[in-house]
């Protein structure tokens, strides 16, 4: 099993709500979701995050949510250990992905 794995945080300081801004009529991270949709080789979709709108649109586009802890989502929290928390939260209800393609919320350029 092949999965998405998208990242984004609730509170961005440089840029509020810079993972769900609109950019031509769709919220930022719906670029990386629907991508991750098309691509031939994902076979589940989920997003880490702490953020009540990410959820919400989320949930709209079917992807499973994997909720992030509050000290896990902090401006000086580390990227790597939310992938880990995420990695340990699939774990633990069994789902054992052999590759994790990480997308940033706040990245529209990737391609499926």
């Amino acid at each position: 099993m092949n999965i998405a794995l998208l990242t984004g945080r609730g509170g961005s300081v440089s840029l509020p709500d810079k993972n769900v801004i609109e950019v031509l009529n769709r919220p930022m991270m719906a670029y990386p979701a629907l991508m991750a949709k098309e691509a031939k080789n994902i076979d589940d979709i989920y997003i880490s995050t702490d953020g009540e709108k990410l959820i919400s649109i989320a949930k709209n586009m079917g992807i499973k949510v994997i909720i992030r802890p509050k000290e896990l989502a902090r401006p000086e929290s580390q990227h790597k250990d939310a992938i880990l928390h995420a990695l340990n939260w699939l774990e633990e209800r069994s789902v054992f992905p052999e590759i994790v393609v990480v997308l940033l919320c706040n990245v529209g350029t990737h391609t499926p």
